[in-house]
């Protein structure tokens, strides 16, 4: 999928590979994108066992590997016309995550992982680790200073971890932050579709990634330092563990305009005061005091006392 504003989907041979001069190279090697001869043959690889859901461009089945029916995963199954049609916004957010998934970020255990692509002759089949159906809308509730502690600090070394290859997420939400199972203990975080890839950030690489084989040169160079470039993230994490030490979400628009007075409290007989004070670093309302205050880094935020 070529063109201005977009991944591309194969690389470019010709180019060399610099990637392990950007930072540490995690040599994890990335999934080969295999083919099948008949569509009816992915029936040799997964036998499907369920319907997770029906989008506008294919189903999600719940599947078990073939030789290992121990495993429970997710796969998506498009038709190769919409696939191939790079004028669908939502198909180059698909494709953009598959390049993040698969060749910008190395395995993280709190990251969704893609286990699989198999190109038939009128389908693409993507394979994913499976979650289970909660995601943190259902655990706000039950969140308390220990759990919730942990949950939190899941999610940001998660999203360190990302920074690190480079990697912005742009969409952290309750929805987009799933549970691997239903106890609740251990987060996935999912959906990368509107996720940038910012080259100067990466210290990092996977595989020895080439930035220049999938992105046009003005994508990997956006305006802004580090802090500037993940201000997103920093203010959905402020989000997200306002929802934490509130017990239920916390809806914010796009452009944050909301009335202080009317966000949900937070639980201080649950969380003690370690936990408001990062959020005071973080957290709306330090947001709406002080607009042009500089918030906590990633980093710092994993080096609070309350998470370290």
């Amino acid at each position: 999928m070529a063109g201005r504003g977009s991944a591309h989907l194969q690389p470019n041979p010709q180019l060399p590979r610099r990637g392990a001069d950007m930072g540490r190279n995690d040599d994890r090697p990335h999934i080969a994108l295999r083919t099948l001869r008949n569509d009816i043959d992915i029936r040799d690889h997964y036998n499907i066992t369920g319907v997770l859901g029906q989008g506008a461009f294919g189903r999600c089945y719940e599947v078990r590997k073939i030789g290992n029916e121990r495993i429970r995963l997710a796969m998506k199954e498009l038709t190769k016309d919409v696939a191939g049609n790079p004028d669908v916004p939502e198909l180059r957010r698909l494709f953009n995550e598959i390049i993040i998934m698969n060749r910008v970020l190395s395995p993280h255990p709190h990251i969704v992982e893609l286990r699989d692509l198999i190109l038939g002759v009128e389908k693409l089949f993507i394979v994913t680790e499976k979650c289970c159906a909660k995601n943190l809308e259902d655990f706000y509730p039950s969140a308390n200073n220990y759990r919730g502690k942990k949950i939190f600090k899941q999610l940001v070394e998660a999203v360190h971890f990302m920074h690190q290859h480079g990697v912005v997420h742009n969409d952290l939400k309750a929805q987009n932050v799933m549970f691997a199972t239903t106890l609740m203990r251990d987060i996935k975080v999912i959906d990368f579709g509107l996720a940038t890839y910012h080259q100067d950030l990466a210290t990092r690489t996977h595989a020895n990634f080439e930035p220049r084989q999938y992105y046009q040169d003005d994508e990997l160079h956006p305006p802004g330092d580090p802090y500037t470039q993940t201000f997103k993230d920093i203010r959905q994490l402020g989000n997200i563990l306002h929802s934490i030490l509130a017990g239920t979400e916390v809806d914010f628009s796009e452009d944050e305009v909301y009335v202080p007075d009317d966000l949900a409290p937070v639980r201080t007989q649950i969380f003690d005061a370690r936990a408001t004070n990062l959020l005071d670093l973080i957290g709306p309302i330090r947001r709406h005091n002080d607009p042009n205050g500089r918030l906590a880094t990633v980093p710092e935020i994993l080096q609070h006392p309350w998470l370290a």
